[in-house]
């Protein structure tokens, strides 16, 4: 009878044990099949101070698309889509060829393609422009327990929390999912938000929930992991650690003994 209650008592813990990991990993617990949440207005990526923009030109007459291009189209080339690469100023300017000079921080990539084309009409200098912007150097940074410690490039004019998730590989099984921490710089004031990614209502409401670039992403490792980090390194040389080894294997062969008696 008693090993059968022993038993019972064991396999209680282990189910406890599991619930209670299970709770810190499992995404949007909070978010039934059915239930409906609200997700705050969308937030746009807009061009900062260091942004790199690519903007093409393209015209009816490929001569006249070559004027507005860092690098000239060779005739033997087939490629007519060549970049140009600029990087914004500390004043927020671009220089572009003949345009000179353009306020463009603060715009999105739709506000900058649109002003682009009213610029380019409005000096009669291309009849029926279509100007193409896209994002070169903007990144958010991932650090931590993530499955990878990268920069993830932003490709489109809005990035979530969700989809850098996707793109660092998810978490490793022993980061954090309850206090995820975002870092933003805004004018050089750092701010932290703390986002529980086990709360699907805590994820769509977060203020980081749309990311901008230079977002610095940190994913804690948990308490387990980060004690075994310590311990592994300096357990072996430390006569604690074999008097614990010895003295536990001690008291389970006593548990075995008696239990085999009974």
């Amino acid at each position: 009878m008693k090993r059968l209650v022993y038993f019972f008592s064991i396999i209680t813990i282990v189910l406890l044990a599991s619930c209670t990991g299970q709770k810190r990993i499992v995404y949007f617990q909070d978010l039934e099949a059915g239930e409906c949440d609200t997700i705050q207005d969308t937030l746009l990526i807009r061009l900062q101070v260091s942004d790199k923009v690519n903007i093409h030109v393209s015209a009816r007459d490929p001569e006249i698309s070559n004027l507005f291009s860092l690098y000239s189209t060779s005739a033997h080339t087939t490629n007519n889509s060549t970049k140009s690469g600029y990087t914004i100023d500390a004043q927020g300017y671009i220089t572009f060829p003949i345009l000179g000079k353009i306020h463009v921080a603060g715009m999105t990539r739709e506000e900058l393609t649109e002003y682009m084309v009213t610029l380019l009409e409005e000096r009669q200098l291309v009849k029926d422009p279509v100007v193409t912007v896209e994002f070169e150097n903007l990144s958010v940074s991932v650090l931590g327990d993530a499955s990878q410690s990268k920069r993830l490039m932003i490709n489109k004019d809005y990035y979530t929390l969700l989809d850098a998730m996707a793109d660092m590989g998810d978490l490793q099984i022993t980061g954090v999912r309850e206090t995820v921490k975002v870092l933003r710089n805004n004018n050089g004031v750092v701010t932290a938000y703390n986002v529980n990614l086990c709360s699907a209502k805590d994820i769509y409401a977060s203020p980081v929930y749309y990311l901008q670039q230079n977002d610095v992403i940190y994913i804690a490792p948990n308490n387990k992991k980060s004690r075994g980090f310590y311990d592994n390194a300096t357990m072996l040389i430390t006569p604690t650690f074999w008097t614990g080894l010895v003295s536990s294997a001690l008291s389970l062969t006593s548990v075995i003994i008696a239990l085999t008696k009974k």
